[in-house]
């Protein structure tokens, strides 16, 4: 600094101001050649060096010319505190405090580079260093902020990328430290993909490629806290032949392969899926009324194939009665899968009959829950099962809208897998739809409909128990003298089936059958929305962790 008459000068700059007096002139100089601060955000120190833009600021990256500027925007964007001084005149065990080191920001990559990198990986060339490291973090699409960050976290790990081309002339881009890429670089070696085991305990001899993988998914979905402890064991000759018996010799196996099945997770490419709540039929209409239909040839049915993945159980997506119906087939029975969460970052959660969350084929692996194996065991030694627990017997008949005329319809056969018992957690059928809370201040015609349902099923339980023959009783349909619409239509019309009776049987009335029929299809509608609030709960319950 140098005095002439009342101009002061600025030595740094040779910048000259007739109003500079001895103030002014120190802010000037502050402002524009302080060459080092110290600012604190939350609660972290950082000793900031002035390039030649000015000084960048950690958090944000954005370069503010002046001290001053630089001031206001970390005390208002980041609400922290700035410190100018004199970097020379402090001692080593000062600058020691300030534990961000001053770093060399890379190169930000343009949208135009961004794009002709894209392109570039569409015509299978080689990209440059910085944009590979991007490619390989998956961040192509991220903002420049982002790739800077990610490229300057690489650069201090000492990590580097290299391309990988398949067989049909893919690219991939991964990252490694640099004598494992020279390695790879300089040996070419054939490789076979592996993802490491995430806990040391888990390893078995069954605990290979597919089942890392399954394992990889799990860790990084919002369900990994609920199957991260869980035990799976993939599909063997074991379980094959467990899910394989004959219903007529064994009728016990309608129970225990429904329990084989409940919580396990199918798995297909890189899709994995929970299976929440299923419900086994029977091949032959002799012991299941419902059994599958196959007049409409083979790619409608799910019967396992030669080419399938396991020798007799398949996965299946099947469109029928307006519902891509998602199923397990083995050559005694299929599993109509009726509540579904996937296991991925984003969850999604089906219940009801349709699935359309995830998408079968031939190579679709099944992991079963080793809980519902041991199980499953214990119900298929049990002769004179009829249930699969002591609790929610009527949330254990199935799903259905037809054939009540038959003892076989109202089977207990659908369960639920360990992370879903309890009511609640249910999809609705016409049996369960009468225990809905709705915000009504009274019951609806549906539910008042799902009462009859409930009864009748009660009813054909408890005398199948006592051995005689189960009967609906007229004041069954009390609620509905007097009213008016199409449930209460239906149910008149059952009413008038009693005539002089009080009662009348259940089991092989068809003409009854037919009113129950017409009864069930006008409940489909209130069930798909009482099984909404079902999802609302098992979102609660599956991925965001509430108990």
């Amino acid at each position: 600094m140098s005095q002439e008459s009342n101009i002061f000068v600025c030595l740094a700059d040779g910048c000259t101001q007739s109003t500079f007096n001895k103030a002014t002139l120190k802010r000037h100089q502050y402002d524009l050649h302080t060459m080092e601060v110290l600012i604190r955000i939350k609660e972290v120190k950082h000793a900031i060096k002035r390039e030649q833009r000015g000084f960048a600021c950690p958090v944000c990256l954005k370069t503010l010319k002046t001290t001053s500027t630089f001031k206001i925007h970390v005390n208002d964007l980041h609400e922290g505190t700035m410190q100018i001084f004199n970097a020379k005149s402090l001692n080593v065990k000062r600058k020691s405090e300030f534990s961000s080191p001053t770093l060399k920001l890379p190169k930000v990559c343009s949208k135009d580079e961004i794009k002709t990198a894209i392109d570039t990986l569409k015509e299978n060339d080689i990209l440059t260093n910085d944009l590979a490291t991007i490619a390989a973090m998956s961040a192509m699409g991220s903002d420049t902020i982002d790739q800077q960050r990610l490229l300057l976290m690489t650069e201090m790990m000492n990590a580097h990328p290299i391309a990988l081309t398949s067989t049909d002339k893919r690219q991939y881009y991964l990252l490694g430290s640099s004598s494992t890429i020279k390695e790879l670089a300089s040996s070419q070696p054939s490789v076979n993909f592996i993802i490491p085991l995430l806990q040391q305990n888990t390893i078995t001899e069954n605990v290979i490629g597919k089942k890392n993988l399954l394992d990889y998914i799990i860790s990084n979905s919002p369900l990994s806290r609920l199957l991260k402890n869980e035990i799976y064991w993939e599909i063997n000759q074991e379980t094959l032949e467990m899910a394989n018996h004959d219903w007529r010799t064994n009728p016990q196996s309608r129970y225990g392969v429904s329990q084989l099945f409940a919580g396990c997770i199918l798995l297909d490419g890189t899709n994995a899926l929970l299976v929440n709540c299923i419900e086994t039929y029977g091949r032959k209409k002799d012991v299941d009324p419902h059994a599958e239909r196959y007049s409409k040839g083979e790619q409608y049915n799910s019967l396992p194939a030669c080419d399938d993945i396991y020798e007799s159980v398949c996965t299946r997506s099947i469109y029928n009665d307006e519902s891509n119906k998602l199923i397990i087939g083995t050559f005694s029975c299929n599993m109509l899968i009726t509540s579904s969460c996937t296991i991925e970052e984003n969850p999604k959660i089906s219940v009801g009959p349709s699935t359309n969350s995830f998408q079968p084929s031939k190579q679709t692996r099944i992991y079963l829950h080793e809980k519902s194996i041991k199980k499953a065991r214990l119900l298929l030694k049990e002769d004179k099962c009829d249930r699969l627990y002591t609790y929610d017997l009527l949330e254990q008949v199935k799903q259905i809208r037809s054939k009540f005329y038959r003892t076989e319809t109202y089977s207990r056969c659908r369960c639920s897998s360990e992370y879903t018992k309890g009511h609640i957690y249910q999809p609705y059928t016409v049996f369960t739809l009468f225990f809905y809370d709705s915000n009504q201040t009274e019951d609806s015609a549906a539910k008042r409909a799902s009462e009859i349902f409930n009864r009748i099923a009660t009813e054909v339980h408890t005398s199948t128990k006592h051995d005689r023959r189960p009967v609906l009783n007229k004041n069954t349909l009390e609620w509905f003298i007097g009213k008016s619409g199409d449930i209460a239509d239906i149910v008149n019309c059952i009413a008038r089936l009693f005539e002089t009776s009080d009662e009348i049987e259940i089991i092989g009335n068809m003409k009854l059958d037919e009113q129950l029929k017409l009864l069930a299809k006008l409940c489909s509608t209130p069930i798909k929305t009482a099984n909404d609030t079902v999802i609302g709960r098992l979102v609660q319950k599956l991925i965001l962790n509430c108990d």
